[in-house]
């Protein structure tokens, strides 16, 4: 399963932001996953299927970050950003164009690119954070509050998602 908490600041607010909330979209989501929680939890049963869902809301410009509590890596999986045009329901995050993901092993993937930074593998139980800038084109990737990992060259608009086989 994994547990993703978003945070989106309203843009122009005044003294006082205003907070829009964002869960997992199940129109989006693959056919062997389950939400739950509010569609906050995503699983898949340990289903060895690529795949998996995309949040309800996008950012086109600025910055966004949201986290994801890991509950389970059997199958690897995949957490990151989506852009419009991916297809979460058959393709993991950073498995296609105009995509990012992170995987339990270690291996960052854009665009269908894989590299593999120094101590980016995660576990059940560590929380990743995910710290997206649209305009410089970059997506931070912390675990436990530590920064791992920048991949820069995500020039897409995006919604966080949540993916791969088996339960996250």
């Amino acid at each position: 399963m994994s547990t993703l908490n978003v945070l989106m600041a309203a843009a122009g607010a005044a003294s006082a932001p205003a907070y829009n909330y964002a869960t997992l979209d199940p129109a989006t989501k693959s056919t062997a996953f389950t939400l739950s929680n509010g569609n906050l939890t995503a699983a898949n049963g340990g289903v060895a299927v690529n795949g998996g869902a995309r949040a309800t809301q996008s950012k086109t410009f600025g910055k966004w970050y949201w986290e994801v509590t890991v509950n389970s890596t059997l199958n690897t999986p995949s957490h990151g950003v989506y852009s419009l045009s991916c297809t979460p329901s058959s393709q993991s995050c950073g498995f296609q164009n105009n995509s990012a993901g992170w995987l339990s092993d270690g291996r960052v993937f854009l665009n269908a690119v894989s590299s593999s930074p120094a101590n980016a593998t995660y576990a059940n139980g560590d929380v990743l954070g995910f710290a997206y800038d649209t305009t410089a084109g970059t997506l931070a990737l912390y675990k436990n509050g530590t920064l791992i990992h920048t991949v820069t060259g995500c020039t897409t608009s995006g919604y966080p998602g949540v993916s791969r086989a088996g339960t996250a």
